[in-house]
């Protein structure tokens, strides 16, 4: 029979193999141009390694249709997170600041994440969206 001790040790030892990756991104329903908004991002547990180098930061109008492709439109900001920011599971808060000279309207806030994953070395961009109306 296992022991219990045995059982924590071996769960205690995979822990360094998993890591967190970002799942979804939030913003408020609207702002204005020129405002700062906060961006809610979720992180959550992934069972491999997974390292999400940064997040280049866009804005595109809501009609722009990329299909699987990830189009930031306008690049409006950059997050650096490897080494030293990493996601930990649950949510965090990145604030961003809307271009002064957007005009109002239905938009996209958009997150490129480029990412590794496992130990095959392949690294790919997941993309993540928020819709937001920017007013007058």
């Amino acid at each position: 029979m296992v022991s219990v001790k045995s059982l924590l040790a071996t769960a205690f030892a995979a822990l360094p193999l998993s890591s967190a990756y970002i799942t979804n991104i939030a913003t408020p329903a609207s702002a204005k141009a020129g405002e700062t908004v906060p961006v809610t991002l979720t992180a959550a547990i992934y069972i491999q390694n997974w390292d999400d180098f940064g997040i280049v930061w866009g804005v595109k109008p809501d009609s722009w249709d990329c299909g699987q492709d990830v189009c930031v439109g306008r690049r409006i900001s950059y997050t650096s997170l490897y080494p030293d920011n990493q996601p930990k599971p649950g949510q965090f808060t990145i604030d961003l600041t809307i271009p002064d000279d957007l005009q109002p309207g239905d938009y996209n806030i958009v997150a490129a994440i480029p990412y590794l994953v496992g130990a095959s070395g392949l690294t790919q961009i997941q993309g993540h969206s928020a819709n937001i109306t920017i007013e007058a």
